[in-house]
C-alpha cells in the first residue's frame, strides 16, 4: 500500500513550526522575567508549575501539525477498476547503430537522444508508448504501455550493443512499428524516428509512404550535425576510430534530407535535436492532431482521501483546549498526563491498522500463490500473484506471476510480465533476474534475436552470471541455425525456380521447333492443296530481308530468357557494405 500526497507543498509549513515554538518560548521567558520583579521566585515557580498553559501549548502544536497534514491530503490507492481510456499510440524508434556513438554533439548522439526521450515521456503520461530499436535490423523492444516508469527504465537500458547487425535500416524500423499497431486504418498511431539518418536502406521512403496510407504519422528527429564526427571503437588496445574499407576514418554525418522526405511522405515533420524544446513541441503537436483510440486499462487513480482523519482530531484537540478550564475536566483530572499518549496511539492506529490488514492480505495471496506454484498448479499461482499485484504492485508479485505464466507455457504473456518486472526492479540483482527470465521467454518463442538482447542486458547488470552466459551461447547457436535454415530454404526455392525456368525454357524450345517444322512442312490438308496447285504455282519463298528479321527476333528472345535465368540465380546483394 503506497501512501501519496495530493498537495505535498503544504508540508513545507511544518518547517515554520520550530520557528514558531522558539519565538513563543522566548516570549514566555521574557514574561517570566518581567513577572519575577513583582513576585518571589518560589511563588512564581509554584504558579508556573501548576498552570495548564504548558499542556495547552503542546496540544495546540499537535493540532497545528495535524491541520498541516490534512491540507496535504494523504491518499491511499483505491481498488483498481477496469475502465476505458482514450489515448494515442506512440512508438519511439531508436537508432542503435555504431554511428550513434559519434561525438559531434555532446556527450554522444545516443546519450543525447536518450536524455531527450526520458524528458519527453514524462510529458506523455496519458499516452501509450512503445519502443523499437534498430540498426541493420529492427525489433520491438517494449510493447505499448501506459506505465511511464517502465518506459523510462527501458530507455535507460538502450545501447549500441543491442544491435545484432550493423547498418541503419529505417524501413525495417517503420515496419516493426506497424506490426505493433492494429491492422485497421486509423489516425491514432504515431511513430517518432530518432536517428542520424544515415539510411542504408533505399526502400525507407517507399515504406513510409505505404505506412502513411494505413494511417501512420511519422515525426523524424535528427541527431547529429552536418559536419559530422568520427565513430569511436573500444578495443583491447584502447580507443580508436572506425575505418572504412580503404583504411580511412569514417565520418558519420547527419542526413537531414532523407529524414525530411520520410516525414513529408508520412504527413509528419522533421526536427533537429539541437533544439530539444522545439522537438518536444513537435511531438506534442503530432499527438494533438492524432485521433485518440480507446483501450481498456485498470484505473488506480480513484484514491481514498485521508484528510478527515487528521482534521477531526485537530478540531477535537482545539475544542478540548478551549474547554480545559471548565468544570467538566475535574472528572478526568487524573488522566491529564495520559491524554497525549492516548491520542498519539489513536492517531498511529489509524495508519497502522489498515496498513497491517492490507499487508496481511497481500502476504496471504503471495503465500497461496507460492503453495500453488510448489504444487505445480501454475495457473492458480499466476492468478494469486496477479491479485497480489493488484493490491500492492512490486517486483516480487510481478516477477512471480511471470514465472508462473512461463511454467504454464504462456511464453508471450510471461515476456510481457518480465518486462514489467524489469521496470519495477530497483537493484542490479532484480534487473538481472527479470532480464534473464525475459530471455528465456523469448527463447521459447524462438525469437532468438530478442533472447540474445535480453541475456546481454542480464550480463550488463551481472557480468559474472554463468547461466546467462550459457543461455546466450545457446541462443546465438540457435539463431545461427535458424538463419542457416532460412538460407538453405531460400537456396532451395532458388534451385526450384531455376529448375522450373529450365523446364520452361526447354518447353519453349520444343514449341519453337514444332512451329518451325509446321512452318516448313504444311499440314495434310495444306499439303493436299499444295499438290493440287503445284502444277499451277511454286511454293512461296521468304525474302533475304525477312529471314534476317526473323533471326534477329529469335536472338533477342534468347538473350532476354538467358538474362532472366541469370538474375534468378544470383544472390540477393546486401543493402550496403557499411557496418555503421
Amino acid at each position: 500500500m503506497k501512501l501519496s500526497l495530493e498537495h505535498p507543498e503544504y508540508l513545507t509549513l511544518l518547517l515554520a513550526l520550530p520557528i514558531f515554538i522558539f519565538l513563543l518560548k522566548n516570549w514566555r521567558t521574557k514574561r517570566q522575567q518581567v513577572a519575577s520583579r513583582f513576585a518571589p521566585k518560589a511563588t512564581l515557580r509554584h504558579i508556573i508549575s501548576s498552570s495548564k498553559r504548558k499542556d495547552r501549548f503542546g496540544w495546540t502544536i499537535i493540532a497545528l501539525i495535524l491541520i498541516i497534514i490534512a491540507l496535504a491530503n494523504p491518499q491511499l490507492p483505491g481498488k483498481p477498476e477496469k475502465t476505458a481510456k482514450k489515448s494515442a499510440d506512440i512508438i519511439l524508434a531508436f537508432d542503435v547503430s555504431k554511428s550513434m556513438l559519434a561525438q559531434d554533439i555532446a556527450p554522444d548522439r545516443l546519450t543525447r537522444a536518450k536524455r531527450w526521450a526520458t524528458e519527453l515521456v514524462q510529458k506523455l503520461a496519458n499516452q501509450r508508448i512503445g519502443l523499437v530499436v534498430f540498426a541493420g535490423a529492427a525489433y520491438m523492444y517494449m510493447p505499448l504501455t501506459d506505465d511511464i516508469q517502465a518506459v523510462t527504465e527501458f530507455i535507460n537500458g538502450i545501447s549500441t550493443d543491442m544491435a545484432s547487425y550493423q547498418g541503419t535500416a529505417i524501413g525495417d524500423a517503420i515496419g516493426a512499428a506497424q506490426q505493433s499497431f492494429s491492422d485497421e486504418q486509423v489516425r491514432h498511431h504515431g511513430l517518432v524516428l530518432i536517428t542520424d539518418g544515415e539510411d542504408h536502406d533505399s526502400d525507407a521512403l517507399k515504406i513510409a509512404e505505404n505506412a502513411a496510407d494505413k494511417g501512420l504519422i511519422i515525426t523524424t528527429i535528427g541527431v547529429g550535425t552536418q559536419k559530422g564526427g568520427m565513430i569511436p571503437e573500444q578495443t583491447d588496445a584502447g580507443t580508436h576510430f572506425k575505418l572504412d574499407e580503404n583504411g580511412q576514418p569514417v565520418r558519420s554525418k547527419l542526413n537531414s534530407e532523407i529524414l525530411k522526405e520520410i516525414a513529408a511522405a508520412a504527413h509528419g515533420e522533421y526536427y533537429n535535436l539541437d533544439d530539444p524544446t522545439d522537438a518536444t513541441k513537435g511531438v506534442e503537436k503530432m499527438i494533438d492532431n492524432l485521433d485518440k483510440g480507446v483501450y481498456e486499462t485498470k484505473d488506480t487513480s480513484r484514491n481514498i482521501s485521508l484528510f478527515p482523519w487528521f482534521l477531526l482530531p485537530a478540531f477535537l484537540i482545539l475544542w478540548l483546549n478551549y474547554l480545559q478550564n471548565n468544570q467538566f475536566f475535574s472528572i478526568i483530572k487524573n488522566l491529564r498526563k495520559t491524554k497525549m499518549s492516548v491520542t498519539l496511539i489513536l492517531i498511529l492506529s489509524i495508519f497502522l491498522i489498515p496498513e497491517f490488514l492490507q499487508a496481511q492480505s497481500t502476504r496471504k495471496l503471495m503465500n497461496e500463490g507460492n503453495e500453488a506454484f510448489r504444487a505445480g498448479d501454475f495457473a492458480t499461482a499466476a492468478q494469486k500473484y496477479e491479485q497480489s499485484a493488484l493490491k500492492h504492485k512490486d517486483f516480487n508479485s510481478v516477477y512471480n506471476e511471470a514465472n508462473a505464466l512461463y511454467h504454464s507455457g504462456k511464453y508471450k504473456e510471461s515476456a510481457e510480465k518480465n518486462m514489467e518486472a524489469f521496470g519495477l526492479a530497483k537493484t542490479p540483482e532484480e534487473k538481472t533476474m527479470a532480464a534473464y527470465n525475459l530471455g528465456n521467454s523469448f527463447y521459447q518463442t524462438k525469437d532468438f534475436s530478442k533472447a540474445i538482447d535480453a541475456y546481454k542486458q542480464a550480463l550488463r547488470n551481472s557480468p559474472g552470471d554463468l547461466d546467462a552466459k550459457t543461455n546466450l551461447t545457446k541462443a546465438l547457436q540457435q539463431k545461427k541455425q535458424q538463419e542457416q535454415k532460412k538460407h538453405n530454404k531460400n537456396n532451395e526455392n532458388k534451385d526450384r525456380d531455376k529448375q522450373q525456368q529450365k523446364q520452361q525454357q526447354q518447353q519453349n524450345q520444343k514449341q519453337q521447333q514444332q512451329q518451325n517444322q509446321n512452318g516448313n512442312q504444311p499440314s495434310q490438308n495444306n499439303q493436299q492443296q499444295g499438290e493440287q496447285t503445284q502444277q499451277n504455282a511454286a511454293p512461296q519463298q521468304m525474302t533475304r530481308q525477312q529471314a534476317e528479321n526473323l533471326l534477329r527476333i529469335m536472338k533477342e528472345d534468347e538473350k532476354n530468357t538467358r538474362a532472366k535465368v541469370m538474375k534468378q540465380g544470383q544472390e540477393i546483394p546486401p543493402r550496403s557494405g557499411k557496418d555503421w
